[in-house]
């Protein structure tokens, strides 16, 4: 693939994963917390929300390394919407990892400078941040 070609299509792909991202944030959201399900997740684990995170993001990795193995051992290629929908959502999960990890940052940030600023979550006994 010549090099402006596959800068169009990941300038599509990045566009159509921003598309799903403002599309499923209404779903998944919860008082306008984009990681609302993370933190829940994590509550419920007993882990912190980047762990829940990547928990659920194991879903996606699992699907792509299945098409990977369609493809190299019987040569079967997926459906090219199958396909888009698992790279979209892979990256998608990426990015929503690198904002929970920012955000957990500011909080404990926050926390050690001695500020009652919280976004979503207190920190318990055990220095875990949760609902």
């Amino acid at each position: 693939m010549r090099r402006d070609d596959f800068l169009d299509f990941a300038s599509k792909r990045l566009d159509k994963c921003f598309d799903v991202l403002a599309a499923k944030g209404k779903e998944y959201d919860r008082n306008d917390d984009a990681f609302h399900n993370f933190y829940r997740g994590g509550e419920l684990l007993g882990v912190e929300p980047e762990l829940a995170l990547v928990g659920m993001f194991n879903k996606h990795i699992i699907s792509i390394l299945d098409i990977v193995d369609d493809v190299e051992q019987e040569g079967i290629f997926p459906d090219a919407e199958i396909l888009n929908e698992k790279i979209t959502d892979a990256i998608n999960y990426l990015l929503l990892l690198n904002g929970l990890i920012l955000e957990h940052k500011k909080e404990q940030e926050a926390y050690d400078e001695g500020s009652d600023y919280r976004i979503n979550t207190v920190q318990g006994e055990d220095g875990r941040f949760v609902l």
